[in-house]
């Protein structure tokens, strides 16, 4: 009963609907012996040695109802060496599913993706690595993190993880992805181990600073070397497997300050909205974004048969947002927000919104100070031309000129300047279209989270925030 007790009635109720229910359990563990058995047998014919590993949140028992999918490690002697699982490891691994429908992806080196029963699992050559100061690659490191965490996560704790889990995935920073740039499972555990439950996490993360230090059991490095170590990142969890990576790393300024205000809120008010966050009230997002009466464009890509992974096609499109509103700026565009969203297999898209719909047709150009020398050569550009007004000299002692606008609204703008906005090596080869909202339209009907993502950027407040007032 005592650990009931810690949980309010909105987390009882989530929990009731997260937690993972036994037949859940047994088909995970199905899965995993038929894998497991088809490597070894594989291992066993080719004369490797060999050891098949379950690894992630089922291994550690954080794992979310409705989401089980499955982390296969087979952990290769350290001494057969790095190329040797990329190449031969990976190849055996290759043959044991080679009749089941599997596909290759990549991370540092290649790795194997399938779909048993409808549940995905990952099956990854790796190193068995004696010393984690030591590691080869990345996923050499996972084996560590799984130990550390059953070692040091008590069993009545691992519902508060699920929960701080789901928290995170109902305020949209559950993730360490491109996409997201949020947190991590690891890390989550990480911070219900250090500070010891849902609700502590929550009440230290609500009153943290930027940047944030969070030392975990194991790591004794001093928190102004670790500011100085990691000076550019906002959340700084020293990894107690490897003090020297810091394990917030993926955690971007917008993912931790998401965070630390739902956490306020939460704390102030409970609900379920946070968990399962869900629009009441209908809506329409365009006829919203239009009556604003500010400028608005969108840039829509087609990305079919590209077959971009999605931390490639989000990196580009972030990438290509931050040119664009950069662009915008630099040619007198007030920035009010910009928005990115896709489907990752058929389209993409930027919405950018400005704050006028068309800016008045001459603006004012600031020249050098009369006392430098290209002060002449400012002169001279416009003395005598008559598509300008002045030059004439403000208070400052500057010169200055009312110059015709080249741009009065934004898609003008972004179609004569596309070829500078999109230069990324992939999303540069595709299809792109250059409109206003009206194209939006159709596309909204057809896709559910094309039309919650367009809300959220009409009403400029995320979903869970959304729900929270609209009960």
């Amino acid at each position: 009963m005592e650990i009931l007790h810690r949980y309010n009635d909105v987390e009882r109720e989530v929990l009731r609907r997260i937690k993972p229910k036994k037949e859940e359990y047994e088909k995970g563990k199905q899965i995993y012996e038929l894998i497991r058995d088809r490597v070894e047998r594989v291992l066993k014919e080719k004369g490797v040695e060999g050891e098949p590993s379950l690894q992630g949140s089922f291994a550690k028992d954080t794992w979310l109802s409705g989401e089980l999918d499955l982390d296969i490690f087979v952990l290769f002697p350290e001494e057969y060496g790095v190329e040797w699982v990329k190449t031969e490891g990976f190849q055996l691994l290759v043959d044991a599913v080679k009749d089941l429908n599997y596909r290759i992806r990549y991370a540092e080196h290649p790795y194997v993706n399938l779909i048993v029963d409808n549940v995905e699992v990952d099956l990854v050559p790796a190193l068995k690595i004696r010393d984690p100061s030591k590691i080869k690659t990345a996923v050499d490191r996972t084996p560590f993190h799984t130990e550390y965490v059953l070692r040091n996560l008590p069993q009545d704790r691992r519902d508060d993880v699920r929960l701080l889990k789901k928290f995170m995935k109902g305020i949209g920073v559950y993730g360490a992805e491109i996409k997201v740039e949020g947190f991590s499972g690891y890390l989550c555990e990480l911070l219900v181990i250090e500070y010891g439950g849902f609700h502590e996490v929550l009440q230290n993360a609500s009153k943290w600073k930027i940047p944030q230090v969070v030392q975990v059991k194991g790591t004794p490095l001093d928190k102004k070397l670790l500011k100085t170590k990691f000076r550019n990142q906002k959340l700084i969890v020293p990894d107690p497997v490897d003090p020297k990576r810091n394990a917030a790393a993926a955690v971007s300024m917008k993912s931790l300050s998401t965070f630390i205000i739902a956490s306020r809120l939460y704390i102030r008010k409970p609900d379920l909205a946070f968990f399962f966050p869900n629009i009441k009230v209908d809506v329409d997002p365009l006829s919203i974004i239009a009556s604003r009466g500010t400028g608005v464009c969108c840039i829509i890509f087609e990305i079919a048969g590209l077959n971009l992974s999605p931390d490639i096609l989000w990196g580009e499109l972030k990438r290509i947002a931050r040119r664009l509103v950069s662009i915008a700026s630099q040619w007198g565009f007030k920035v009010i927000d910009v928005g990115i969203w896709s489907d990752e297999e058929r389209t993409a898209l930027i919405l950018i919104e400005v704050e006028q719909k068309e800016l008045p047709p001459y603006e004012v150009h600031v020249g050098p100070p009369v006392t430098v020398e290209n002060a002449n050569d400012f002169l001279e550009k416009y003395l005598y031309s008559k598509e300008v007004y002045g030059p004439w000299i403000n208070n400052e002692g500057r010169l200055l000129v009312l110059r015709k606008r080249r741009y009065e609204d934004i898609i003008s703008l972004i179609k004569d300047r596309i070829h500078e906005i999109v230069i990324t090596p992939h999303l540069s080869k595709s299809n792109i279209h250059i409109t206003d909202l009206r194209e939006l339209g159709n596309r909204i009907m057809k896709h559910k989270g094309l039309r919650l993502w367009i809300i959220e950027f009409a009403l400029k407040k995320p979903i869970w925030m959304i729900s929270l007032i609209s009960k």
